[in-house]
C-alpha cells in the first residue's frame, strides 16, 4: 500500500513538473511574440521616419530645381535685354550715319 502511495505521489509530481514546464514554454513563446511585435512596430516607425526624410529631401530638391529654373529665366531675360539694347544701339548708330 505504501509503495502504491509513493508511486501515485511520484506520478503527481511528474505531472505537476510537466505542467510547469508547459506553462513556462507558453510564457516564453508569448514573450517572444510580444518582443517580435515590438520589433515589427519599431520597424514600421523607422520606415515611416525614413519616408518622411525622403519626402523632405524631395521638397529640397524641388526647391533647388525651381531656383535653378528662376536663375536660368533671369539669365535669359538679361541676355534678351542686352541683345535688345545692342540692336537698338546699332539701329541708332545706323540712323545717325
Amino acid at each position: 500500500m505504501l509503495a502504491k502511495v509513493n508511486f501515485l505521489q511520484q506520478q503527481q509530481q511528474q505531472q505537476q513538473q510537466q505542467q510547469q514546464q508547459q506553462q513556462q514554454q507558453v510564457v516564453g513563446v508569448v514573450l517572444l511574440m510580444m518582443m517580435m511585435s515590438d520589433s515589427a512596430a519599431d520597424a514600421v516607425v523607422n520606415a515611416a521616419a525614413a519616408e518622411d526624410a525622403a519626402v523632405a529631401a524631395a521638397v529640397v530638391v524641388a526647391a533647388a530645381a525651381a531656383a535653378a529654373i528662376d536663375a536660368a529665366a533671369a539669365v535669359t531675360a538679361a541676355a534678351t535685354a542686352a541683345a535688345t539694347a545692342a540692336a537698338t544701339a546699332a539701329a541708332t548708330a545706323a540712323a545717325t550715319v
